[in-house]
């Protein structure tokens, strides 16, 4: 149930493009039904373990994304600063030139 659950709310639709290319299972043997329920389920498990892996490798990229997000804000925010600092001084030196 929880795997339902975070590959319903975390999994990239993307990650269900991971089914096309393990190869499909039409060529299964007709007169072997345990057999075919075997290499199903083989398939199945491969799938399962791939989107695990795709989940962990994403999920660890997140904070990555989220430092490099701060950073990106921090250098705005100084910028920003900055400019509005260079404005004051110059209405600063605007209003002193008048009086």
């Amino acid at each position: 149930m929880l795997e339902i659950r975070i590959h319903c709310k975390f999994l990239l639709q993307n990650f269900n493009h991971l089914e096309d290319f393990i190869s499909s299972i039409g060529y299964l043997p007709l007169n072997n039904n345990a057999k075919a329920i075997e290499i199903k389920n083989k398939r199945f498990k491969i799938i399962q373990e791939a989107k695990r892996h795709w989940l962990n490798y994403f999920l660890n990229i997140y904070p990555i994304k989220i430092r490099e997000y701060e950073q990106q804000y921090q250098n705005e925010f100084i910028k920003l600063e900055s400019l509005f600092s260079n404005n004051n001084d110059n209405m600063m030196n605007d209003t002193t030139m008048l009086n």
